[in-house]
């Protein structure tokens, strides 16, 4: 029985896998253990919410968890610690890009409406059909 050798002559496209060193692989175990978080945090609240069911959600172990956080209080800390880094961003952007606090309110006003976190503005014609 033969095997044939199957040559590939064109590799353009092929995905070749760079090994991540283990600090790298240990940063993203961690954004994806905050990532997580955040979403059983916000789903179960503080108390309810068990490592292990972030670990699991994360596709990770307990001691994983553990070797990137001392407690579910010190991961609840990352979790906040990145959202607060995330919305600075945000509003560091708008203020360098905006020309006065007028423009800033603006245009914050308008992200705040497309996201829907603010109730729609009662039109002429809202009151009118009362």
């Amino acid at each position: 029985m033969t095997t044939a050798y199957r040559r590939y002559l064109d590799t353009h496209g092929m995905r070749v896998a760079t090994r991540l060193t283990r600090d790298e692989r240990k940063a993203q175990t961690r954004e994806r253990l905050i990532a997580q978080g955040h979403v059983v945090f916000l789903r179960r609240g503080f108390h309810a919410a068990t490592l292990e069911e972030i670990a699991a959600e994360a596709g990770v172990t307990k001691g994983a968890v553990y070797s990137n956080f001392e407690s579910k209080a010190d991961l609840f800390m990352a979790v906040l610690d990145a959202r607060k880094h995330g919305r600075l961003a945000v509003y560091e952007r708008v203020r360098s890009s905006a020309a006065s606090i007028e423009d800033s309110a603006r245009a914050h006003v308008r992200r705040a409406s497309v996201r829907g976190s603010h109730p729609p503005a009662r039109t002429s014609t809202a009151w009118s059909a009362r």
